[in-house]
């Protein structure tokens, strides 16, 4: 194994010591590796696993608790790195595992798991932070790469102009932030982050990526759910099998595990459970849950399905809840 590492120390120090490519680039892919080729084999075995709310909020409360004792165990230290110009290879790959926590834990944070990773081996919190924006680049462009592919290409015109939009928001907002954040940890640590983190990991947790429709559901969800509660008002459940239904609040849970669905998934299993033992047309599908003013192909509502099978069914190859009909659509059954 330490041969090995000598050998890519060396291919890499041997191509950027004389061609004239950014040292530092090869420094952020070499990070990326960990995460990236996990993240390729075993994405969907981590997201089956971990992507639900108890998992979410322990790394929330794990990670809001690192950040503190670190924060205090670095007080009074001069970092070793105080530039990025200054990681060591070594240093690098160190904050790549941390990166790759992120990507097997969610609620972990891509940039917090990475900033906390430098901050224990000695970099400075502005070296930290400007190299955990570096990082984002490969990582995000890769993460939505693998999910594009996994979840198909098609999109409704609807869909596409919410994603585009949502796309330019989040970058003049993370201008913002980077631009925010660059000059608040020249004079302040990351304390209030974790304590930040440690009151998120109690209370409710939407997994990402979620939609701006299920957010605004969600947020609507826990007013309803609020003023239920003020009145003695008891929320609406559809029964199906061992499935638990919540249309008010957005959730569903599987023998008493809540499942982490998308908002079309999650509009889908209610309109199954509402109308069991009914035959549904991919057509009739689409109508329901996008809108008929929506456009685009029918093989959306496969993907769908397909995703919504293996989130609750026993053997998602052997589906016994949501079944084909060959010819026209699907027919959903309770278990």
């Amino acid at each position: 194994m330490e041969i090995l590492k000598g050998i890519l120390f060396g291919i890499v120090e041997g191509i950027t010591e004389w061609l004239p490519v950014s040292s530092t680039g090869h420094m952020i892919l070499l990070a990326c590796i960990p995460a990236a080729v996990v993240g390729i084999l075993f994405d969907s075995v981590f997201e089956r696993l971990f992507y639900h709310a108890g998992p979410v909020a322990a790394a929330l409360i794990i990670f809001g608790v690192g950040f503190i004792a670190i924060e205090r165990w670095n007080k009074g230290r001069d970092p070793k790195m105080t530039s990025v110009d200054q990681l060591t290879i070594p240093a690098v790959l160190l904050i790549g595992v941390f990166q790759l926590i992120a990507a097997v834990f969610p609620g972990t944070s891509r940039s917090g798991a990475t900033i906390l990773g430098a901050l224990l081996i000695g970099v400075s919190r502005p070296a930290a932070s400007e190299f955990t924006f570096y990082l984002a680049v490969p990582v995000m462009l890769g993460a939505s790469l693998l999910q594009v592919l996994r979840h198909g290409l098609f999109f409704s015109a609807q869909e596409l102009a919410v994603l585009g939009a949502g796309m330019l928001t989040a970058f003049l907002v993370s201008l913002a932030v980077i631009r925010f954040l660059m000059e608040y940890v020249k004079k302040h640590d990351f304390q209030i982050f974790g304590w930040y983190r440690i009151l998120l990991g109690a209370d409710d947790y939407v997994v990402k990526p979620f939609s701006p429709v299920e957010l605004v559901a969600r947020v609507k969800a826990h007013m309803q759910i609020h003023q239920s509660l003020k009145e003695g008002k008891k929320e609406n459940c559809l029964q199906a099998g061992d499935l638990e239904i919540y249309p008010d609040s957005y959730k569903a849970f599987k023998k008493g595990k809540i499942l982490e669905l998308t908002g079309k998934e999650f509009e889908i299993l209610v309109l199954f459970a509402r109308n069991p033992n009914i035959a549904f047309s991919r057509e009739r599908i689409f109508d329901r849950v996008w809108g008929m003013e929506a456009v685009g192909d029918m093989a959306t509502v496969t993907v769908h399905i397909n995703n919504l099978r293996d989130k609750i069914e026993e053997d998602p190859s052997n589906p016994q809840m949501i079944q084909t009909i060959w010819g026209l659509g699907y027919r959903f059954h309770p278990a």
